[in-house]
């Protein structure tokens, strides 16, 4: 019964079996990967250790930068220097022919890397109401109001120290509110070259 049933299907067995085979062929040869119609092209997620940290990023922005930093206070040689901006304060205070007897060294973030328009302003021992090492002041960005400002926001402006700083705030008191920026040269201890390095940065309301 069987012989017969073979005779009878042969060639639909034999059709049915190669096709089996062609799948099966086809199917493991495919080694489960995708066509390459179906390829992705969507970036691979990243691994936490591959994603880049802010301080890489920070790496990543140029450190050569020339820059202008303003060294004033107790150090042998203030003035304006041209620095680059992977330098640090340290770096500052040594071209400046470092720190003074009466230097206040300690208040002096020495690690601090210098930006553009920054002031490093040491101060000495015991000097009362000192800024801090290091400020930015905002070039062409942010005016001070000469009539408005406090003693230590005066300081933050180049050529002007705490003795000036005061000198300014008694005269406006003796004499009222300033007229014009230009009366400011009328304050003891200010002259036109003191004028000139800080002229941009202020203003009367």
């Amino acid at each position: 019964m069987l012989q017969s049933f073979l005779d009878k299907y042969k060639i639909p067995v034999i059709i049915l079996i190669a096709v089996l085979m062609v799948l099966f062929i086809l199917l493991n040869g495919s080694g489960g990967q995708s066509a390459p119609g179906n390829i992705q092209n969507e970036p691979l997620p990243m691994e936490d250790d591959q994603v880049p940290s802010a301080h890489e990023e920070e790496a990543a922005q140029p450190l050569n930068k020339e820059i202008f930093v303003d060294v004033k206070g107790a150090v042998h040689k203030p003035g304006i220097y041209k620095a680059v901006q992977s330098e640090r304060v340290n770096d500052l205070i040594i071209r400046a022919g470092g720190f003074t007897e009466a230097a206040q060294d300690t208040s002096v973030n020495l690690a601090q890397r210098v930006t553009d328009e920054m002031v490093i302003y040491v101060p000495e021992e015991g000097e009362p109401g000192a800024l801090p090492a290091s400020v930015a002041i905002p070039v062409g960005e942010e005016m001070l109001d000469i009539n408005q400002a406090e003693a230590l926001e005066f300081e933050s402006l180049p050529g002007i120290g705490p003795a000036k700083a005061k000198a300014i705030v008694d005269y406006r008191s003796e004499n009222g509110p300033f007229q014009t920026i230009e009366e400011l040269m009328e304050v003891s201890g200010i002259g036109e070259g003191t004028f000139d390095k800080l002229k941009e940065n202020i203003t009367v309301n």
